[in-house]
C-alpha cells in the first residue's frame, strides 16, 4: 500500500502586486487568456477584476468594527503605553474599544458593546508590532536597576 501526501489546498497563487501588474498588461498588451497562461491566474478572477464583478483589491471575511484609522490610533496607544513601562492586558484593551463604541453610538456584533477573544485574536492578527507577552509585577526600585550598578556592586564585594 502506497500512501501520499496529499499538497495542501492554496487559495491563492500570486500576489496582489502580480494581479495588478497582469491587469495593467491586459489593458495595454495582451488577451486575458494569454495573461492566465502565463502568470497562473484563473480566467474567471482576471475577467471579474476587469469587468467590476468584483472589487480590484482583495479582502476577505466581513470587515472591521472598528475603522482602519481607529484601529491604527488603538495600535499606536497601546505600543505608547508599552514604552512608558504600562504594558496594557487584553481586558484594558477590550475596556477601551467598549468605550469608543458606547461614545459612537455604532451597530455593531458584540454583547453589550465589548469586544471578545476573538476580536482581540484578529485584532492582533492585522497589527503583528503588538505582541502578547505574560507580565511581571516588580518594584519600582528593582526596575530602575541599571546593568552598571549591578556591576559595581559586585566588584565590591569581591
Amino acid at each position: 500500500m502506497v500512501i501520499t501526501k496529499k499538497k495542501p489546498y492554496q487559495r491563492f497563487r500570486y500576489t496582489e502586486e502580480t494581479l495588478q501588474e497582469v491587469l495593467q498588461l491586459i489593458t495595454n498588451l495582451i488577451t486575458i487568456s494569454e495573461a492566465s497562461r502565463r502568470y497562473s491566474i484563473p480566467k474567471s478572477t482576471l475577467s471579474n477584476k476587469l469587468t467590476g464583478k468584483v472589487p480590484q483589491k482583495r479582502k476577505m471575511g466581513p470587515d472591521t468594527v472598528l475603522s482602519s484609522e481607529e484601529e491604527n490610533n488603538l495600535e499606536k496607544w497601546i505600543l505608547s503605553k508599552a514604552l512608558l513601562g504600562f504594558p496594557m492586558h487584553s481586558d484594558e484593551v477590550k475596556d477601551s474599544v467598549q468605550k469608543l463604541l458606547k461614545e459612537t453610538e455604532r451597530d455593531n456584533p458584540f454583547t453589550d458593546d465589548r469586544p471578545g477573544k476573538k476580536w482581540l485574536q484578529l485584532f492582533l492578527q492585522r497589527h503583528p508590532t503588538i505582541t502578547q507577552r505574560n507580565t511581571e509585577i516588580i518594584s519600582k526600585a528593582r526596575a530602575s536597576v541599571a546593568e552598571q550598578s549591578i556591576g559595581l556592586l559586585s566588584s565590591k564585594t569581591t
